[in-house]
């Protein structure tokens, strides 16, 4: 299951969303979002995703624990399930034209 999880403070690291979701499932995968290096500093945008995988019941338990409670100083943590990740256009896709359909009156 894809998870994203909101309203982070810049201290989160990865090892805290893993002990986080822990109890509820094994984590693969913790994708934390930062924003593009300006002066060499990487700073973290307050969100991530998350590859979990949990049982929907596990989910359930771990939603209604953690949403909108104060977490390592955050004022509301935000667990949702992801939205699936957008399927790439291959190379030709990409370079044909969009079409436009007119809709026709009746």
């Amino acid at each position: 299951m894809r998870i994203f999880i909101g309203g982070l403070r810049e201290t989160v690291q990865e090892q805290d969303i893993r002990k986080l979701l822990a109890p509820f499932g094994p984590v693969n995968s913790v994708d934390m979002r930062y924003s593009e290096p300006g002066q060499g500093l990487r700073i973290h945008r307050g969100f991530a995703y998350v590859e979990a995988e949990l049982t929907p019941e596990a989910w359930k338990r771990c939603r209604n624990t953690y949403s909108k409670t104060k977490w390592f100083g955050s004022p509301k943590l935000i667990l949702d399930a992801a939205k699936e990740k957008p399927v790439a256009a291959s190379p030709q896709q990409q370079l044909l034209p969009e079409k436009k359909i007119k809709k026709e009156k009746r």
